[in-house]
């Protein structure tokens, strides 16, 4: 399937998610010479801001990763793009792993290489999991491509994180809300990524569950927070007459 040999007549798209710069380099050094189109991450979190922007036939994510790490990535992109859910590789080193992860990765079968990892095994593995476009399967099944929708608007809410059950709520604000998460500008110091949290947004009767993704230091010893809901919310009725633009 090299560049210019004329065998594949939609180019996939590839994301490339690793920590370690030169084995994420080399992955897609490879995938670029099948003829494949490759973008790369950091780290989970990156990820998820380049998944939120684009469509993408196949993700390949480290597991074990600083901040968000490959299984919390696999989990989050279920809520972005529930389509891809067949369509990860994991790349596995030997070091421990907590009980989610274990669950997850056991329903995986082969699409878990063990690094080193095999360019072979890779190279075969890519080829499977994108033999049909995901462009294709949209208009073939009727998938859900789910591109939400995010209001930016500055609403009063309170916020309670799970690290601190005997604190009062933290007063703040909404930057963006969507049907999928928030971001919020509150009083303290950054959340630790995986965190907890319940969001209110009392004027609008909404009590919304949710789990911390990033967490930001920002001026005036306040945090921007981003929040991913635990279920989708109907946020239609949250834009009034007066609120901020769409």
């Amino acid at each position: 399937r090299k560049k210019g040999a004329g065998i594949m007549t939609h180019t996939r798209k590839i994301l490339v998610v690793d920590d370690d710069g030169k084995a994420r380099r080399l992955y897609a050094g490879l995938l670029r010479n099948e003829g494949y189109q490759v973008e790369t991450a950091r780290d989970g979190l990156e990820a998820l801001g380049i998944l939120r922007a684009g469509t993408f036939d196949l993700i390949i994510t480290d597991v074990t990763m600083p901040g968000l790490d490959g299984v919390g990535l696999y989990l989050n992109t279920l809520k972005i793009g529930p389509y891809l859910h067949e369509r990860f590789i994991f790349l596995a080193d030997s070091g421990p792993l907590d009980e989610t992860a274990r669950t997850v990765l056991s329903s995986m079968g082969k699409r878990i290489l063990k690094k080193p990892v095999e360019v072979k095994a890779l190279i075969e593995w890519t080829g499977e999991l994108t033999r049909v476009p995901v462009e294709q399967l949209f208009v073939e099944k009727g998938l859900d491509r789910r591109v939400e929708k995010r209001l930016y608007l500055l609403l009063r809410c309170s916020i309670k994180f799970d690290i601190e059950p005997d604190l009062p709520l933290s007063q703040g604000e909404t930057v963006n809300i969507s049907s999928q998460g928030a971001t919020v500008l509150h009083p303290g110091e950054p959340v630790k990524t995986g965190t907890y949290a319940v969001l209110y947004i009392e004027d609008r009767g909404l009590s919304i569950r949710a789990r911390v993704i990033r967490s930001h230091p920002m001026r005036g010893g306040r945090a921007l927070t981003a929040l991913s809901f635990s279920e989708r919310t109907d946020i239609s009725a949250l834009r009034g007459p007066d609120d901020g633009r769409g």
